[in-house]
């Protein structure tokens, strides 16, 4: 499913490779103390170039804030001057989780996303960010600088819903 499609042809894919779900994913909502969130910009269908919460899709064989932390240093290389974040220092700033069901909150069909609040001590000045993986760039975004319409699927509402905006 690499190849460039339309969303509306990706998510006919999807269903016929992993069937309607339900399916899981983790998603990393980070925050730094001046406030802005770090968002990547999807490379690929669906959503292609829209901002999106780093996360992804959970492995067989991983609990789910192993795989928020996975795929937040996957998507966006999170480094400070001592290099990758650690697993460690991720899970001190951890602040809270939500989960987020609503049926129809992806294309994709019945997917389930458990987000979890990251605040990084500091200001996100001192945090290197690059999109990787499956995400074009990454970047920290001060809240009254983003539009719902920027935004994939339901990722503004979970911004809400965690204080992030």
């Amino acid at each position: 499913m690499t190849d460039q499609v339309s969303d509306e042809e990706y998510y006919r894919r999807y269903k016929e490779t992993w069937g309607p779900g339900p399916h899981v994913t983790a998603d990393a909502v980070v925050l730094c103390r001046d406030a802005r969130v770090l968002l990547v910009r999807r490379g690929r269908p669906p959503g292609q170039n829209l901002l999106a919460i780093p996360g992804g899709f959970i492995n067989l064989d991983e609990r789910l804030l192993d795989a928020a932390l996975r795929e937040l240093k996957e998507e966006t290389g999170i480094s400070d001057e001592m290099g990758l974040l650690s697993d460690e220092t991720l899970r001190a700033a951890l602040r809270s989780n939500q989960v987020f069901d609503d049926p129809h909150r992806s294309g994709r069909g019945r997917i389930i996303t458990h987000a979890f609040l990251f605040r990084l001590p500091g200001t996100s000045e001192r945090y290197r960010v690059a999109g990787s993986d499956d995400a074009a760039d990454a970047g920290w975004y001060s809240p009254n600088e983003l539009e719902p319409s920027q935004m994939f699927e339901d990722h503004w509402h979970i911004l809400k819903a965690l204080g992030a905006l």
